[in-house]
């Protein structure tokens, strides 16, 4: 039989709850591009019960979404509007589905989901510390890099070049199961010619 709790019970949490007291949470709309901007989702927090005082709501977003850090739902408003962005991370990685997570004190809390479309394509970025270069120059380290998320099969690049009497390349360069990059050589030919 349980027994009734009184003021003093330690099993009374010390931060007061009302009780039924939630934040509801809406977004739209509820699938974006990746390319849609900083933006591009508007969302609603409401609060059910008392409106007497301003509530800070604290708020959490999963990767590749943004968002302000807290909202405030003025006093004598049982609600507030604000904006969430979503982040363009040019890698290749689907659509996936991100959450956005409401807390404030003395309520329970919400979350809610959007669904982001990838608008990525495969392919190849090349870097060098350097781009231009005498013919006296050691090996050049260059280094291609693949924008996918799926990186469990290699990758081997054909590699050509057009003024093979200025600089040496290799025929191709595999990039490792696993890895989103691999490193190649390209050494200026010194001809002695003026």
């Amino acid at each position: 039989m349980d027994e009734a709790m009184t003021a003093g019970d330690p099993r009374i949490a010390a931060a007061d709850t009302a009780i039924g007291a939630a934040l509801t949470l809406v977004l739209a709309p509820t699938q974006v591009g990746e390319q849609s901007g900083s933006t591009s989702i508007g969302a609603t927090i409401t609060r059910s019960g008392a409106t007497a005082s301003a509530v800070t709501v604290t708020l959490t977003v999963e990767e590749g979404l943004t968002a302000p850090a807290t909202v405030v739902i003025p006093a004598g408003q049982s609600s507030v509007n604000f904006r969430l962005g979503v982040v363009d991370n040019a890698i290749v990685d689907g659509s996936r589905s991100r959450t956005v997570s409401a807390e404030a004190a003395g309520l329970a809390g919400a979350s809610a989901a959007v669904t982001i479309t990838d608008n990525d394509v495969p392919q190849l970025a090349f870097a060098a510390a350097v781009t231009t270069i005498d013919e006296g120059y050691g090996p050049l380290t260059v280094t291609v890099t693949r924008n996918t998320a799926d990186t469990s099969a290699p990758v081997t690049v054909v590699l050509s070049n057009n003024k093979p009497y200025k600089m040496t390349v290799p025929a191709s360069v595999t990039i490792a199961a696993g890895e989103a990059s691999a490193s190649f050589a390209v050494t200026p030919v010194n001809d002695t010619a003026v």
